[in-house]
């Protein structure tokens, strides 16, 4: 509450233990960014000089962006600075992007592109002068591959450079992994809206509009990451035992990520690459070798965090 008005926020993001809110409509009908201080629960007014917001995230440098809407049409973000509120133009030509913005920790941003068309995923450098403008880069979740893949809200991505993206319509739950590719990752929602990662904790959080927040740990996303490289392995031409030898050790790895054995997954993957270093050049051909490789370590880096 300021001033005897209450504000509508939609996004919330949390930086130095204190917590920052979107918001609008609290003072004189103005779009800000508030500040709470969640144990003196003292609540300050960052800025209020923007024509209008619709998402606030932080990037990898723990910045403050703002996505906002410009006179075009067009959305722009702005890095926010947080004892001022000054606005620092940072990325432009992002197309009927309401909501969907996010960083992973490497600086690449994912912004939504147009109502139905999909995800662009760009790397950025810490500063730029003019603001980039990515209108003109390609898309790297392209929807189309997934017909009826709309009323995507706040999508969210983990330290494995994997996208989660709600869909309202259908109640699911998509996964986009690493290389581009979408799947169907969870069903059986109501309205899904939000998702969040809370890496500490190790778990995917789904905000089901008036169903309440539900939880899905990690191994649970580990799952399809093995899929696809099982996929991989049978598709490939190369001897068949040693094909067969490979796949009976991926399962292996599976069925022990659902079972919760998280040592003996790990343990079952390192044999499957001991098996691909040991025929690499051989029976199984360098870039595929290097590709398994590559992918499963991504996999051995969550099993052993969790």
């Amino acid at each position: 509450m300021i001033g005897g008005r209450s504000g509508y926020c939609s996004t919330i993001v949390s930086h130095n233990n204190k917590l920052y809110l979107g918001s609008m409509d609290a003072i004189e009908n103005r779009y800000h960014i508030l500040e709470l201080d969640p144990y003196s629960e003292e609540l300050r007014v960052v800025g209020t000089d923007y024509p209008s917001w619709e998402n606030i995230t932080l990037d990898s440098f723990g910045r403050l962006i703002l996505n906002s809407l410009k006179t075009d049409g067009t959305y722009e973000l702005k890095i926010i600075n947080y004892n001022s509120g000054e606005s620092t133009p940072y990325v432009e030509g992002i197309h009927l992007n309401r909501l969907g913005i996010a960083f992973d920790s490497d600086q690449n941003l994912y912004a939504k592109e147009g109502e139905t068309e999909g995800i662009k995923k760009v790397h950025l450098e810490e500063h730029y002068d003019p603001p980039l403008d990515i209108s003109n880069e390609p898309l790297f979740y392209d929807f189309s591959s997934m017909p009826g893949l709309v009323n995507r809200d706040f999508f969210d991505v983990n330290s494995q450079q994997e996208i989660f993206i709600p869909v309202r319509d259908t109640g699911e739950i998509v996964r986009g992994d690493m290389y581009g590719n979408l799947e169907v990752f969870a069903t059986g929602f109501s309205r899904p809206v939000h998702a969040k990662f809370i890496e500490e904790h190790g778990a995917l959080y789904i905000t089901d509009w008036g169903n309440g927040i539900f939880k899905i740990s990690a191994p649970d996303w580990l799952l399809p990451n093995i899929d696809f490289v099982i996929a991989d392995v049978e598709n490939c031409e190369i001897d068949q035992g040693i094909k067969n030898s490979l796949i009976i050790k991926l399962d292996k790895a599976s069925n022990s990520i659902r079972d919760g054995k998280i040592n003996a997954a790990i343990g079952q993957i390192q044999a499957f690459q001991h098996l691909v270093l040991a025929q690499i050049g051989h029976k199984i051909p360098i870039d595929l070798a290097d590709s398994w490789i590559a992918k499963t370590n991504d996999i051995l880096v969550v099993l052993s965090d969790y």
